[in-house]
């Protein structure tokens, strides 16, 4: 197994794996955009489906209206099968506000979702993590790059991770699209013919236009020198969790909470997303406590790409840092360069990744966030390894975030407060590390429009919703 810790390595593996891969490729992901990325990736399956390789796409229905059309004409190759987890009836020849008044009408059913993102290949690789197929997954966009990391992994846990797409794939939830789109969407020469004229115009993306299996097998030494060998266990909610009442809960985060309770020095975490119960924050408080070094990176107001996410974590904030954890936001700026390609000036930085490692031994990588969305309402995915020199390559690559030219270090500041009764002391939270101002008091490089409408979704009852 190995980590694909760039934008850049991300993409290529998935393009090299597609070019050698000889018998199947099943590919599960919540967001597939067709922007250049998307476009190529595609394309690059659908060349795999002209040789012969069966290629099957699981898509989640959430961001699949703008695209359908183009799914939905390569679907009618008979090597390629498009379908899509638990769907809308609302289609692309309807408009966003009828899909709105559905959504509103069978809220209980559609705002259960398939975050999964995982994918194998001729059934002995795979890949998982946090990544979609976007540009700002793949260090590509012009206005925002996540931050975010995946793992290339083979043996037993590729077996594992193609027999849960089969039962993803047959189960009642995943819907062919075939049944769902309208005929005269479902033009296959057409959008061969869009995908191919972009693929020979593209300039984006400096990889051979026409890659060979020699070429493909080439990038991916580039992009993989070394594979460890070490015991990894799929982790992964079973479908049918879409279906289930809201009590339910992850098999995943029930795994980390108990390797959590057997830390013995160091938890190191790096999360899009963070809403943690308060249970959670006093089991960390208790690590604190007997000596184990909590940090975690986070994303802050100025780089959350969802705004109603940060509402919810500001209660959370305040919690940690009482329980004595170290804890850290991403700054606007605090994205990463590649060998290959790079962000673009105006680019702004966020976090997209799901990382935990334990005691620099243990780590994991998956889709699973640390809200409640993820742990009661989505299905999510992961690797769970036991591998310390992946581990310890991971640390230092989160390490590097918990850097100031990388991220805020977030603190609570006592201050005395004058009252009628007399002064009193507060404590107030501030963010460090800026060499322009070492000390803020409020959320840094956020707009005031940022701001207040954080500020009124905090107020709002959208705890089981973040």
């Amino acid at each position: 197994m190995a980590a694909l810790a760039t934008g850049e390595d991300a993409l290529y593996a998935r393009l090299a794996m597609i070019e050698l891969a000889g018998r199947s490729i099943d590919v599960q992901t919540y967001i597939w955009d067709l922007d250049h990325s998307g476009r190529l990736i595609l394309g690059r399956l659908l060349a795999a489906a002209d040789r012969g390789v069966r290629v099957r796409v699981l898509l989640d229905d959430t961001a699949t209206f703008r695209n359908e059309r183009m799914f939905a004409a390569v679907d009618r190759h008979p090597n390629l099968q498009v379908r899509l987890f638990n769907p809308f009836r609302t289609r692309p020849g309807d408009t966003w506000v009828e899909r709105t008044i559905e959504f509103a009408a069978d809220f209980r059913r559609l705002n259960r979702r398939m975050h999964n993102k995982q994918w194998i290949f001729d059934g002995g690789w795979t890949i998982v993590g946090g990544r979609n197929v976007a540009d700002h997954y793949f260090l590509l966009a012009e206005d925002l790059n996540f931050r975010d990391l995946d793992l290339l992994a083979a043996g037993p846990v590729a077996a594992d991770s193609s027999a849960a797409f089969d039962r993803y794939w047959n189960s009642r939830w995943a819907v062919p699209i075939g049944d769902l789109a309208h005929a005269r969407d479902r033009r296959l020469a057409r959008a061969r013919r869009a995908l191919e004229r972009f693929e020979a115009s593209q300039e984006r993306i400096p990889y051979a236009s026409r890659p060979t299996p020699e070429t493909a097998g080439a990038a991916f030494d580039r992009i993989v020198p070394e594979l460890y060998w070490a015991p990894v266990e799929l982790l992964v909610d079973e479908p049918g969790k879409v279906g289930e009442s809201e009590s339910t809960t992850s098999v995943i985060a029930e795994r980390l909470r108990g390797e959590t309770a057997l830390l013995g020095e160091e938890l190191l975490v790096e999360v899009a997303y963070l809403a943690l119960p308060e249970a959670t924050t006093d089991e960390l408080a208790r690590l604190v406590e007997r000596g184990v070094r909590v940090r975690m990176l986070t994303n802050s107001l100025a780089t959350n790409d969802v705004v109603a996410a940060h509402s919810g974590y500001v209660s959370t904030r305040r919690r940690l840092l009482e329980a004595g954890v170290e804890l850290h936001e991403l700054r606007p700026g605090g994205h990463d360069t590649g060998r290959f390609l790079h962000p673009s000036r105006r680019s702004r930085a966020s976090l997209h990744s799901k990382v935990l490692v334990f005691d620099r031994r243990h780590l994991f990588v998956g889709s699973l966030n640390l809200d409640p969305r993820s742990v009661v309402l989505n299905t999510e995915i992961g690797l769970f390894v036991d591998a310390p020199p992946v581990a310890a390559e991971v640390a230092r690559r989160l390490e590097r975030g918990y850097d100031p030219a990388y991220s805020w270090k977030v603190e609570l500041q006592t201050q005395q407060v004058r009252t009628s009764g007399g002064p009193i002391e507060r404590q107030r939270v501030v963010w460090t590390g800026d060499p322009e101002r070492p000390l803020r008091t409020r959320e840094p490089r956020a707009s005031t429009w940022r701001r207040l409408l954080a500020w009124l979704l905090a107020r709002l009852p959208l705890e089981s919703q973040i």
